[in-house]
């Protein structure tokens, strides 16, 4: 009997050591409650608070003053994105759990088909936590030809009759592959380069030539960054609207 009653007692003093150890995983650790705090553990073993965003951007002052529309869409352009950041920002409470601040930078090129052509590339950077930032892509080309300045789009270049990119996809494809090398994935080339014009939005004119940039991952992984790609327009020459025809030719 007195063997019977000392292993129920050995099983209920298990069982309390468990019923002990459960409880004990179930509160927060440290970590976990300075992260609900929007902080976390700092190198002395406190629990830190901390945010902040920084924008660097450099703009392109010699470019926007040849028009008043170009200067407009550029400030919009870039207000935007210092808005969008910082409206994230405030959405996480303006604290950064990893303690690294976040940041926005925009570096940008220039580039000209003609004196009414030209075109401007913004490379962008946002970082908002995480093991690396966001790189990215944003281009315009103005006409200031006419009266009113516009912005062009791909269909102001391209002839409509027929689809462009049963041409232009091959040699974009090849020009990747060619870039890659052995680090080249067919697949997620193809599928970054299909016929879908969303896929060649961010285009520059520069010479007697079009730029292609991809974003990144759309093409490749991320260590690939943003490739781009140039086609002559003398090569694409039959696909062109006026006057980027006569150049072509």
């Amino acid at each position: 009997m007195r063997k019977v009653l000392k292993t129920w007692m050995v099983l209920g003093l298990l069982l309390l050591s468990v019923a002990g150890l459960v409880a004990q995983d179930t509160s927060p650790t440290d970590d976990e409650r300075c992260l609900d705090k929007d902080g976390f553990i700092n190198e002395d073993g406190n629990c830190q608070v901390s945010g902040g965003v920084t924008f660097t951007i450099q703009y392109p002052s010699d470019f926007v003053l040849q028009d008043a529309f170009i200067e407009q869409t550029v400030d919009d352009y870039i207000d935007l994105q210092k808005s969008s950041i910082f409206q994230q920002f405030v959405d996480i409470n303006y604290a950064t759990p990893s303690g690294n601040p976040w940041e926005l930078y925009l570096d940008y090129e220039t580039f000209a088909f003609s004196e009414d052509v030209v075109s401007i590339k913004f490379a962008g950077y946002q970082y908002t936590g995480g093991a690396h930032g966001q790189p990215y892509i944003r281009t315009f080309t103005f006409d200031l030809s006419g009266d009113t300045p516009r912005i062009l789009t791909l269909n102001d270049l391209l002839q409509e009759e027929f689809n462009p990119w049963l041409t232009i996809q091959p040699m974009v494809r090849d020009q990747l592959v060619e870039q890659f090398g052995e680090n080249a994935d067919v697949t997620w080339i193809d599928q970054g380069t299909g016929e879908d014009p969303n896929n060649y939005a961010s285009f520059a004119i520069d010479g007697d030539a079009i730029v292609f940039y991809f974003q990144a991952y759309q093409v490749a992984p991320y260590v690939a960054g943003m490739p781009s790609v140039r086609i002559p327009l003398a090569d694409i020459n039959s696909l062109l609207k006026p006057p980027f025809l006569e150049m072509g030719s």
